[in-house]
């Protein structure tokens, strides 16, 4: 926990209203967990006969153990894409070639020609059999992409509300906005967004989280600078649905 959050844990203040989420799921997180999340997974698409082709930043693209299969390429999140091979390739074994006659002669001085197809086209197999197979490796593959998924997520929510107390703090000082957007003018401007980004985040575990870091911001900058009343804190609590309220001064 970064030491401007500790201090804010230690505040004495009411408990938040009861809810039917559960909190946050501990979740090793950070750059060395995703890698190592994201290596898992390659490992065990490596043991279904998937092989790296290359790495791409945090993309991870294989080669399958069948051409036909398609090529599968791991995204950040845990995501897998598969490929899909329009055609295929093949080269005929060299009894198939035949001598044509057409350019032949008796003639032992003259040589002959063989004709034939160096290459030639196979069919690829239908639908239903390739998409069994992905089936099969994303359903034995869902514990690692899972895994992989939850790290990223909370990776980038901690990042965030890393740098939230200092986005606030722009926001308040230059009228910054957290988005995209103009910049904010007057006082009342920046804390109604404030305070609407406060009421925008969503009724889930990670956003409870977001949240508190915006209550405590609130708590010790905003209410310092602009008190609310009690009119103003009733309108912007009725805006949440999951009986969420601000903190009070």
């Amino acid at each position: 926990m970064i030491p401007w959050l500790a201090a804010s844990a230690f505040a004495q203040d009411p408990p938040p209203p009861k809810t039917d989420i559960a909190p946050m799921e501990v979740v090793v997180w950070g750059e060395l967990a995703c890698d190592q999340a994201r290596d898992a997974l390659v490992a065990e698409l490596e043991s279904m006969g998937y092989r790296v082709a290359r790495r791409d930043g945090d993309h991870v693209v294989l080669k399958p153990p069948s051409a036909w299969m398609g090529r599968v390429t791991v995204h950040p999140d845990g995501a897998l894409d598969f490929g899909r091979p329009l055609i295929g390739f093949g080269t005929l074994p060299e009894e198939t070639y035949a001598h044509d006659p057409r350019h032949g002669t008796d003639d032992p001085r003259v040589p002959t020609v063989e004709a034939g197809a160096g290459a030639t086209f196979w069919l690829l197999p239908g639908e239903r059999k390739r998409d069994a197979v992905q089936r099969a490796v994303l359903d034995r593959t869902r514990e690692e992409r899972d895994a992989l998924l939850a790290v990223t997520v909370r990776t980038s929510i901690e990042a965030w509300v890393d740098q939230l107390p200092g986005k606030l703090d722009a926001l308040w000082t230059t009228g910054a906005p957290l988005g995209s957007g103009p910049t904010l003018a007057t006082e009342a401007e920046r804390r109604d967004a404030v305070l609407d980004y406060w009421a925008t985040r969503a009724p889930t575990p990670e956003g409870y989280y977001v949240m508190d870091t915006v209550d405590s911001w609130v708590r010790q900058v905003l209410w310092e600078r602009m008190p609310p009343t009690e009119q103003e804190l009733a309108t912007w609590d009725a805006r949440r649905t999951d009986g969420r309220t601000l903190p009070r001064p």
